[in-house]
């Protein structure tokens, strides 16, 4: 960095020395074309939102970071590329099928999930692996991710934090079918109450439909409380 009196300040150690003690080097500068705007864009910190890079021009999603590798959103978005994923999942019909998040690519697939799913709901948190558990619902026959569910489990108390279900995929009863999936592995036998955490009109909206909300019939599934975060 450029100081007074003909010195420059090194970045590493901040100390000041004559700019003749400097010599220039080449370094190398990883960039990538945009494919909505043709910009060259440097893939450097300011372009990163922690997982990823992004275009400053036009906000677009230039790919996602894996094994030093940049992953063009198409590919992650394909289920092949999660080779394992149908090995390890859970049948729900023959059409889509149930997958636990445990593999980095799965929480490189939910979170990109959650990139889309904060278009509609800005308050959406990232998925934590640490403290909070996560299912992708999975098109078995086009191999293609249909939506999410996060939730956490904390003294036996089953929360539901968020469940998306992609734009494309909408009114065709997915995520009644996720949330009833749900709720039927993941609920202790005999307990039939679950939490909401920060829900959003759309999840309201379902478990009103589902009947879950204000059933007074204790044999039956009920959301009894709202939480907010």
């Amino acid at each position: 960095m450029l100081g007074s009196k003909g010195k420059a300040n090194c970045y590493k150690c901040n100390q000041a020395s004559r700019i003749s003690a400097f010599k220039s080097v080449l370094r190398k500068r990883k960039s990538v074309f945009c494919a909505n705007c043709n910009a060259e864009i440097s893939l450097t910190p300011e372009n990163s939102f922690g997982y990823g890079y992004s275009c400053c021009q036009c906000n677009n999603i230039l790919g996602f970071e894996y094994n030093n590798q940049l992953i063009a959103i198409d590919t992650v978005l394909n289920a092949n590329w999660n080779y394992d994923l149908f090995d390890r999942s859970i049948r729900i019909n023959q059409f889509r099928y149930f997958a636990n998040v445990i593999t980095k690519k799965d929480i490189l697939v939910i979170r990109m999930m959650q990139l889309f799913a904060m278009n509609d709901e800005p308050s959406f948190v990232k998925f934590r692996k640490d403290d909070l558990y996560g299912g992708i619902l999975v098109d078995n026959i086009r191999k293609l991710y249909i939506g999410y569910i996060v939730w956490s489990n904390i003294d036996n108390e089953l929360r539901l934090n968020q469940i998306y279900i992609d734009r494309k995929y909408r009114k065709k009863g997915y995520a009644s079918e996720l949330i009833k999936f749900w709720l039927n592995a993941f609920l202790e036998k005999g307990n039939s109450k679950f939490l909401v955490e920060s829900p959003n009109r759309l999840t309201v909206n379902l478990l009103n439909k589902l009947g879950y909300l204000n059933n007074k019939d204790p044999s039956k599934i009920t959301c009894y409380s709202f939480m907010s975060m």
